[in-house]
């Protein structure tokens, strides 16, 4: 499989929007009380099972359920207002930034423009965010599952790396716990996102 094989997640606010009306809907059905650590924690967990989001981002997402439900606590919310908790969740700032890119290393190498996309089991971008690291912005060109076993070498490099050897160290010695990181898979699915700084970006076309 091609680098551009990878299943490309589809249409980034329609997914916003999809995962924060399944939130919502759990909410009412269980009548959860979002104001107690353990509600929050659940709906937390949910979003992460359901939607495969990486933990820090299902916490975002719940956040902005709690926040919603908290205006209209019928579940009557608005389109408009389900759309500005869209945008809010379009953009991530530098501290969420930096968990994803959590070494001295990584964000380096993302300022140098040498690694231009990062992997992870679980999704923490949609293509068309935009995130801030270093003082800098980056939009999110593409967002795809695939199989870690088809990273190939030119792949690998393009996180950054120097071999797909290192970049296989790396994807074991980071995997969340308890999900096999004591042995390669070839077969596990990651999440590829893809960015450029946005002063980078080819010009639009009219």
């Amino acid at each position: 499989m091609g680098y551009d094989s990878g299943m490309k997640v589809a249409d980034s606010r329609h997914l916003k929007r999809e995962r924060l009306k399944s939130g919502i809907a759990l909410v009412l059905e269980r009548r959860m009380d979002l104001e107690t650590p353990d509600a929050r924690d659940e709906l937390g967990r949910f979003l992460l099972r359901e939607h495969q989001l990486a933990r820090v981002l299902a916490t975002r997402y719940a956040e902005c359920v709690r926040t919603a439900l908290q205006g209209f606590p019928e579940g009557d919310i608005p389109e408009d207002v389900l759309e500005s908790h869209v945008d809010t969740l379009c953009f991530h700032d530098e501290t969420y930034a930096r968990k994803l890119f959590p070494t001295d290393d990584h964000v380096v190498r993302v300022l140098r423009g040498t690694q231009l996309c990062v992997r992870r089991l679980f999704q923490w971008l949609d293509e068309g965010d935009l995130f801030t690291l270093g003082g800098r912005t980056f939009r999110v060109t593409g967002v795809a599952r695939e199989k870690v076993g088809a990273i190939d070498e030119p792949q690998a490099r393009r996180e950054g790396v120097s071999s797909l050897a290192e970049w296989r160290r790396h994807w074991l010695d980071n995997l969340p716990r308890g999900a096999g990181n004591d042995v390669w898979n070839a077969e596990q699915l990651c999440v590829r996102h893809d960015f450029l700084a946005s002063d980078e970006e080819p010009a639009p076309r009219y």
